[in-house]
């Protein structure tokens, strides 16, 4: 994981916070997502410009997990959110 990296919400990607979990919708292809409270939070972070790191650091002081599995568990959901066009590398 390139943690320098930092991502970017495409225009066409709404998203509404409801207490701790997040509806996004994706207008290009009409499907809804919801993130629970630890994906809200990334989300959040990632949206003020936040890298991968900085989100890495602030699960692994939050959540008492190892820093392989937070890794990992970042990782998936980054590639998940990639995969569904709901984030954009920055710079793309």
């Amino acid at each position: 994981m390139n943690r320098q990296q930092r991502y970017h919400i495409p225009d066409y990607v709404l998203f509404q916070q409801l207490e701790n979990e997040t509806v996004l919708l994706n207008l290009e292809d009409g499907y809804y997502y919801g993130l629970d409270d630890l994906g809200t939070r990334i989300w959040q972070m990632l949206k003020q410009g936040d890298s991968l790191g900085e989100c890495l650091e602030w699960i692994l002081e939050n959540y008492e997990v190892s820093p392989e599995q937070a890794e990992k568990d970042l990782e998936a959901l980054i590639r998940h959110m990639t995969e569904k066009g709901l984030i954009e590398p920055a710079g793309s």
